[in-house]
């Protein structure tokens, strides 16, 4: 992938992509998920809902659903009537690399992106029948504090500050 630099452009191996979504009051949008490695009850960790590889988005994109429903639906409610791959082409999202994946085992960076959506229908269907939540700046701190915030979220959430 291309991205701008001081340079002109600058060519970046990309691994996976971080989507924060905000609410017109500045909330960020998160949920829980299992990850192995998490040091918390039931090894759950909160994190964004938009959070995959490289590989399972370019899949979504090319219209895949099977590859991650949960995830294609969301990325369609972001903008109704448009598929995966025009929303990202639109222009309406907020692109900025993160610091690379694992330096010393991969060498390439995750990509995040931020939108705000403002339509009360969409922020409620986003919610996911309690599935996601939307949290304030206070309470991400919160929780990066206390050990329950994925880092890839961490890292994506403070570039949107």
């Amino acid at each position: 992938m291309n991205l701008p630099s001081s340079e002109g452009q600058e060519s970046v191996k990309i691994s996976g992509f971080i989507g924060i979504i905000k609410n017109e009051e500045g909330k960020i949008l998160l949920s829980l998920a299992q990850e192995p490695f998490a040091h918390s009850p039931k090894k759950v960790i909160c994190r964004t809902p938009f959070q995959t590889s490289a590989a399972k988005l370019q899949g979504i994109l090319d219209g895949k659903r099977e590859l991650d429903p949960q995830l294609f639906d969301l990325i369609s409610s972001i903008s109704p009537g448009k598929n995966p791959d025009e929303i990202f082409k639109m222009g309406i999202l907020d692109v900025f690399s993160l610091p690379y994946a694992d330096a010393n085992r991969i060498d390439a960076t995750n990509i995040g992106f931020s939108i705000q959506v403002k339509e009360p229908e969409l922020v409620k269907k986003l919610e996911n029948n309690g599935q996601n939540r939307w949290c304030s700046p206070q309470e991400i701190s919160a929780l990066a504090k206390a050990g329950l915030l994925n880092g890839h979220t961490s890292s994506a959430t403070l570039a949107t500050l």
